[in-house]
């Protein structure tokens, strides 16, 4: 598992960087990928459904 993502503390996102990118997802039932970012870019949260 991945570790918690900083901008969003208290959800049960996590985070993994794997290369350049950080893939944001949750575990559920099922693994739930919220956004895959670029990790120079800033997560904002407007425009990201939790």
């Amino acid at each position: 598992m991945g570790r918690p993502v900083s901008e969003l503390l208290g959800s049960s996102y996590r985070e993994i960087i794997f290369g350049s990118y950080r893939i944001i997802y949750k575990i559920e039932n099922e693994i739930r990928i919220l956004t895959l970012r670029n990790s120079r870019q800033l997560l904002i949260l407007a425009g990201i459904e939790l």
